[in-house]
């Protein structure tokens, strides 16, 4: 299974445990989102954002990931 299946399914598996309350509430993946990854992840419709840890420190990396547009 891919990360992206795993991440939409645990996501969707939250937003059913918290019920409505969660139709307010942006939930954000928190593994390790990256230039590489974050189309792939972000056109997942559960996910609403993510967490950018290493890909921040370089530029090119993380204006490729403020940048995408689903």
């Amino acid at each position: 299974m891919s990360q992206r299946c795993d991440a939409n399914r645990t996501v969707a598996a939250i937003r059913e445990v918290f019920g409505y309350v969660a139709d307010d509430v942006r939930i954000l993946y928190g593994g390790s989102m990256n230039d590489k990854n974050a189309g792939e992840l972000m056109s997942q419709p559960e996910i609403d954002g993510g967490l950018i840890g290493g890909a921040s420190l370089i530029a090119e990396k993380f204006e490729k990931v403020i940048n995408y547009h689903g």
